[in-house]
């Protein structure tokens, strides 16, 4: 008899460390509805997407400023932009190290919940 999988995580978070000594923190949580978000922060201020069209920009003494966007079907752009360079008709946007420095990051992220250790990128 097998033994069972575990059950998936319901919560992940990764906390990164750039060399320009700047921070960053993703956290991922599937035991709810759909939701997603995006907070950037700078010293002056923050930018969250709280969704796939509205932001809310928060400067220093300032009030909370929502902006909603237009729809955009970016995984048609995205398709659009891959078909346009395989035609020679234009470069992909993304530089081919960009995304080998996604995939290398997306690797790292899983080592690391994988044995609960800190894992260090380098090039």
């Amino acid at each position: 008899m097998r033994k069972p999988p575990p059950a998936p995580l319901d919560t992940a978070s990764v906390v990164l460390e750039f060399t320009g000594g700047a921070s960053g923190l993703i956290g991922t949580v599937r035991a709810t509805p759909y939701f997603w978000r995006v907070h950037v922060f700078g010293t002056k201020g923050s930018v969250e997407s709280v969704g796939e069209t509205e932001l809310v920009v928060r400067r220093s003494a300032t009030r909370p400023e929502r902006v909603l966007l237009e729809p955009f079907d970016s995984l048609r752009a995205e398709l659009e932009a891959f078909a346009d360079a395989v035609e020679g008709k234009a470069p992909f946007p993304i530089a081919p190290e960009r995304m080998l420095d996604t995939v290398a990051a997306f690797e790292t992220v899983i080592r690391s919940l994988e044995t609960g250790a800190t894992v260090v990128v380098g090039r």
